[in-house]
């Protein structure tokens, strides 16, 4: 329960952030306006934006940051019977969550009694578990979150605040909206991935980083999917980027290409999922994603040409249907071209 005392007297903008009202006013909150809620079903209103680089394929690095207008106020512990009478007051409903200026202005309350994490502590953990929740369906995840001062998105930047004491008109900020500026946490994660995320079996004999790089250079276009999760009250942002020996030739339909500079370019992958008109009934939103990837043409490693004319793998096939009980498959592969600069590259 947050150790809180209910304001007696009205402060500028909303009265339930003047945490101490007996000794003056000291928490000033812009005015609790609902048309200025993003999420007005739910009470999280995230903004968030996903670059993945892949750099093998064992391993992918990911870059998030989440610019959060809204929480829900109760994981927050900013909630209870007094706090809720005032935020009522203030315009709140039961439904809705803590605006970013709240969360900002009991930063160092703590949520459950003298020695419980703060509303800071909790807000941190409550995000990185979500971080983490979002990402698990791509394998295994380590995460560390910090605060961030802006949210880029595209060509559109946006300042972000953490600070309570500049964060309303009256302090200087320039706007009067409660949920503005967001509160903005970049996180940076490793994600130890799943093999079956590369279309190429399950085998612990086989060394998938070597394979998979070989079969690039060899030509061999592969198809990669992956499971994006947009939580409700979330609007996320997804680019992949392809490991420097590749490039993506194609995303799925929901997907676009995204040219990058490089030596050679390359192109990376870009998904967006909307759910922020998501309600309490709702659940997370889950999109498959599909990429087509390739071999970069480097000067140092070029992909392989078959000359015109020349047999560079000779598949044959035997199905033996003779005996219903015991059909065999004979499967020989035969490769006959390998040029020297490839093989000096696989060493």
């Amino acid at each position: 329960m947050l150790s809180i005392f209910v304001p007696y007297a009205a402060a500028a903008g909303m009265t339930s952030c003047d945490k101490d009202p007996g000794a003056g006013v000291d928490g000033i909150c812009d005015s609790y306006d609902e048309a200025d809620d993003g999420t007005p079903d739910f009470q999280d209103w995230i903004e968030g934006t996903y670059e993945f680089s892949m750099v093998s394929t064992e391993q992918i690095e990911l870059e998030l940051t989440w610019a959060i207008y809204e929480f829900d106020r109760e994981l927050l512990g900013l909630s209870n019977v007094y706090l809720d009478a005032y935020l009522a007051n203030d315009g709140l409903e039961a439904d809705d969550g803590a605006p970013a200026d709240l969360i900002r202005n009991f930063f160092d309350q703590e949520t459950d009694g003298a020695g419980s994490a703060t509303v800071e502590d909790k807000l941190k953990s409550e995000i990185s578990g979500a971080i983490e929740s979002s990402l698990t369906s791509m394998g295994e995840v380590v995460v560390s979150t910090n605060f961030a001062n802006q949210y880029t998105n595209g060509a559109v930047t946006t300042p972000c605040s953490s600070d309570p004491a500049t964060d309303s008109a009256e302090e200087g900020a320039s706007e009067n909206n409660a949920f503005y500026p967001p509160i903005c946490l970049s996180t940076s994660a490793i994600i130890q991935v799943d093999q079956s995320s590369f279309n190429l079996g399950s085998n612990p004999d086989l060394k998938l980083e070597r394979a998979y790089q070989g079969l690039l250079v060899m030509g061999t276009e592969i198809t990669s999917s992956f499971d994006f999760v947009a939580q409700r009250g979330h609007l996320a942002s997804y680019i992949f980027n392809p490991p420097s020996y590749a490039t993506i030739d194609a995303v799925d339909a929901q997907g676009q290409l995204l040219l990058r500079a490089g030596t050679p370019n390359y192109n990376s992958g870009s998904w967006v999922i909307d759910h922020r008109a998501a309600t309490n009934f709702d659940s997370n939103l889950s999109q498959s994603v599909e990429l087509l990837i390739s071999h970069r043409n480097r000067t140092d490693t070029t992909t392989v040409e078959v000359p015109e004319g020349s047999k560079a793998l000779d598949l044959q096939i035997t199905l033996d249907l003779r005996d219903e009980s015991a059909a065999t498959l004979d499967f020989v592969a035969g490769m006959y071209y390998l040029d020297d600069k490839t093989m000096q590259d696989w060493g």
